[in-house]
């Protein structure tokens, strides 16, 4: 069976300038999707984008940063039936050279977590899986 609601979702582990830590935002308490939830920089790639201006684009915008070294690390599929979509997640990994963090509105607090720390914040399971599942984080 065939799905024409697809749903092309990445984020990004983005690392601390002394690499021990990356960076987590906390969702608006008014988003519609997990309000005040912990995320990680990211979101759905548009139609008419490419995959890597698209994650570089998420992170520039929410957070105010420009990335290097953009690997992707993980890819991972999954069907929602209650929503009637198939989403393909991308997780990436970057760096950063500079700490400075400008929040767009879709965020209100961020914070420089190591992997423990990201594991115990209230974070939607398929980021847990992702920054579990990630080597090095």
């Amino acid at each position: 069976m065939l799905t024409n609601r697809v749903q092309f979702l990445q984020k990004a582990l983005v690392i601390h300038p002394c690499g021990s830590t990356f960076l987590a935002l906390q969702r608006s308490k008014d988003d519609d999707k997990l309000p005040g939830f912990w995320d990680l920089p990211g979101g759905n790639v548009s139609f008419d984008e490419n995959h890597l201006d698209s994650i570089r684009r998420e992170i520039r915008e929410e957070t105010g940063l420009h990335i290097k070294e953009l690997q992707p690390i993980q890819v991972v599929t999954w069907p929602d039936e209650e929503r009637d979509i198939y989403t393909i997640f991308v997780g990436h990994r970057c760096q950063v050279e500079i700490e400075s963090i400008k929040l767009s509105v879709e965020h209100t607090e961020y914070r420089w977590v190591t992997k423990e720390e990201f594991l115990g914040l209230k974070v939607a399971i398929f980021l847990k899986d992702f920054v579990d599942s990630c080597a090095g984080c």
